[in-house]
């Protein structure tokens, strides 16, 4: 069963990851993301390379894409990280989700300069 989200134009999250700041969403496309800037992400899913930069050890991060109704491809670029890439939670890399009512929310952690990746799929009502 997947997990339930309600959304309007903005999503607010409050927590340690991010305090009651709204998450702007950005175009789908390829783009470096600077996490000493902030913790969390939002894009329009879409074929994509996505650079993850200045993740501090320890620090765990999130990018939140949204479905656009079909499956997509998002290159994770982790240069200058163990084996400049992420090492996913299930030894593989899981698809996007291809339903447009889906969000995909991305959760990496830096442990001993390695990326650690694991993505949820939420279901919005």
């Amino acid at each position: 069963m997947a997990n339930k989200l309600s959304l309007n134009d903005n999503i607010i999250l409050k927590g340690p990851l991010y305090l009651n700041k709204d998450i702007p969403l950005q175009s789908a496309g390829n783009q470096t993301l600077d996490f000493s800037l902030s913790s969390v992400y939002r894009k329009t899913g879409g074929d994509a390379t996505i650079t993850l930069s200045n993740i501090g050890e320890g620090q765990t991060i999130s990018i939140i894409l949204e479905s656009i109704g079909a499956c997509y491809l998002i290159n994770w670029v982790a240069t200058g990280y163990i084996n400049n890439s992420v090492f996913w939670s299930d030894s593989k890399f899981l698809a996007s989700s291809s339903d447009s009512n889906k969000l995909d929310f991305y959760t990496f952690t830096n442990i001993g300069n390695t990326l650690f990746g694991k993505v949820t799929y939420f279901t919005l009502l």
